[in-house]
This record gives structure tokens, C-alpha cells and sequence, in this order.
């Protein structure tokens, strides 16, 4: 159940992803990764008709509503097709390191 609902997540997102690029994606951009989790946790809760959808209704609104901007190329995804290119974190030879600003400076000791 969890699998074929994934499936048909990845499958919404093609027919939007594919209007500017070849899919399947290799390799998939997080953001697809991130709305075929929410899309497919949409379709779980749909399964459930005693159930409200509630706040996935609305979070399944705002995917499609990225998709269809990135289907207009008015957000990019990162591939070259979309004029994006590649991510610096895409190349596995490269490293990118993200840090918090230190709350002491050691000058202080």
C-alpha cells in the first residue's frame, strides 16, 4: 500500500517534471524527493474516507502548485534542462560545510 502510493506520487510528478526534462530524474533533485513524500502521504490519507484530509489537503495544493511553477520554468529544480545546471552539491568530488555561528568567540577566554 505505502509503495503503490509512492508510485503514484512519482508518477504525478513526472507528468509535470517531464514538460521540461527527460524523466525518470537521475539523479532526483530533493525537492521532487520532498513532494512525492508529501504527495504520497496525501494519497495514504485519501484511502481513508472516514478520515479528514485536512492539513494534507492543503499541503497536496501547494506540490501541485509547485509543480505546475516548475512545469512553467518559473522555479528551477536544478537539471540542465531547466536552465538550472548542476548543484555544487550534485558532484560527488565536491564538499559543501554549513555551520552556525559560533556563540563565543575564543578571544573572550
Amino acid at each position: 500500500m505505502i509503495a503503490e502510493a509512492i508510485e503514484q506520487a512519482d508518477r504525478e510528478i513526472d507528468a509535470y517534471l517531464g514538460q521540461i526534462s527527460p524523466v525518470p530524474l537521475s539523479p532526483v533533485p530533493p525537492i521532487a524527493n520532498m513532494i512525492s513524500a508529501k504527495i504520497a502521504i496525501y494519497n495514504l490519507h485519501r484511502r481513508r474516507p472516514h478520515l479528514e484530509l485536512g492539513e494534507w489537503g492543503e499541503e497536496y495544493k501547494r506540490c501541485v502548485k509547485l509543480l505546475e511553477k516548475i512545469a512553467k520554468k518559473e522555479i528551477s529544480i536544478g537539471t540542465p534542462d531547466d536552465g538550472g545546471g548542476q548543484s555544487q552539491a550534485a558532484d560527488p568530488a565536491r564538499m559543501a560545510v554549513v555551520t552556525p555561528s559560533p556563540y563565543f568567540d575564543l578571544s573572550d577566554f
